[in-house]
């Protein structure tokens, strides 16, 4: 069982959903344009950003495809923006990879400038 004091508050939460809104909206980009949808869930302290669509060679089974990942520690009040390399690890978005407010970071992900997440 997870302790209260390892995941997002009720608040948190609340900016978390605010923050992510913008990114589940429809997008023209190649993630997404095959009737994709992105959606996101919270894990503890992690946000994880993806995509679900339907596999190009087989329509009856869907595929879910990760895009960012945001994570806050407590101890410093900050949260943190990773990208997923093609080799399937995580690596610190280093353009702008902490913020005090996920929204700057979410608003990062939205614009993508290096077609780091978005393909």
């Amino acid at each position: 069982p997870m302790m209260l004091s390892e995941m997002l508050s009720e608040f948190e939460l609340k900016k978390v959903e605010k923050a992510v809104a913008p990114l589940l909206l429809p997008r023209g980009t190649p993630h997404v344009m095959s009737g994709g949808e992105a959606g996101y869930r919270v894990k503890g302290h992690e946000v994880l950003l993806f995509t679900r669509r339907k596999r190009w060679n087989n329509q009856n089974e869907e595929i879910e495809l990760d895009l960012a990942k945001f994570k806050y520690v407590r101890a410093s009040n900050l949260w943190h923006l990773y990208w997923q390399r093609a080799s399937g690890k995580w690596q610190g978005y280093e353009p702008l990879a902490v913020a005090r407010d996920i929204e700057v970071l979410a608003q990062e992900v939205l614009r993508d400038p290096h077609g780091c997440f978005w393909g």
